[in-house]
């Protein structure tokens, strides 16, 4: 599905952002959330609950690891579907230019292109259980947090391929999560009261699932209350 000949001349990159979109023409009623599936200069590949037709008017608000980025944008194309996820090419139709510096930074760190899994910074308490076993839960705490993983930091060194039911304990309610530990962090040298991070890759998301972490990242309520003042910028209510 080809997008917009403006939009063409910018290259994809596969970085993984969750997404705040409202319709700004009559056609949507209040705020959704989903996921960036891949993002350029001109506009991404949304990954969204709901099909919304080609033309469509949309603030976006991209959640990002540093400045959160707001756009307005148009729906060049959209897949056939009922249930999510399904995919929406969208263009850039209104970027301020501090927000254009922002997305060509978060597209390119230190002169590379970044990796797809964009973390961001988060610090929450967490309970770990390991599946399928009868053992006292681990508390500690999170670093970073993204679609694929989450870097904890534990009391002792769990090891590699170690398969985890996490808690993280978040302002609204518990979020649970499954996932095996990819790597640790090693000891030496380190004092022993020193929390010890740990790689942890989610497996088996739904994307009902991910959209719930996409809320939660982006600190989205429930039932948020948006209206679009003129200039297409939404007031939170």
């Amino acid at each position: 599905m080809a997008g917009s000949a403006a939009d063409q001349q910018f290259i994809r990159y596969p970085i993984q952002l969750p997404v705040v979109y409202q319709g700004t023409n009559g056609t949507n009623h209040g705020t959704q959330i989903g996921w960036t599936r891949n993002l350029s200069e001109g506009g991404a590949c949304l990954q969204l609950p709901e099909r919304l037709q080609p033309r469509t008017s949309l603030w976006l608000y991209l959640k990002t690891d540093g400045e959160s980025i707001s756009a307005m944008a148009r729906v060049v194309w959209s897949e056939n579907g009922a249930v999510g996820p399904i995919l929406h090419g969208v263009v850039f139709t209104r970027l301020a230019p501090l927000a254009r510096q922002t997305l060509r930074d978060l597209i390119y760190l230190n002169g590379q292109v970044r990796p797809a899994g964009v973390r961001l910074p988060m610090d929450l308490a967490v309970t770990c259980r390991c599946k399928g076993q009868a053992r006292s839960p681990v508390l500690g705490r999170t670093e970073d947090l993204s679609r694929g993983g989450l870097l904890l930091r534990l009391p002792q060194p769990m090891p590699l391929g170690t398969e985890l039911v996490v808690t993280l304990h978040t302002p609204n309610e518990p979020l649970t999560l499954e996932g095996t530990i990819v790597w640790v962090e090693p000891r030496r040298g380190r004092p022993q009261d020193e929390m010890i991070r740990h790689g942890f890759q989610l497996t088996a998301v739904s994307f009902a699932l991910s959209l719930t972490l996409a809320r939660f990242m982006t600190m989205l309520p429930k039932e948020p209350e948006f209206t679009l003042c003129p200039q297409g910028a939404p007031n939170h209510h």
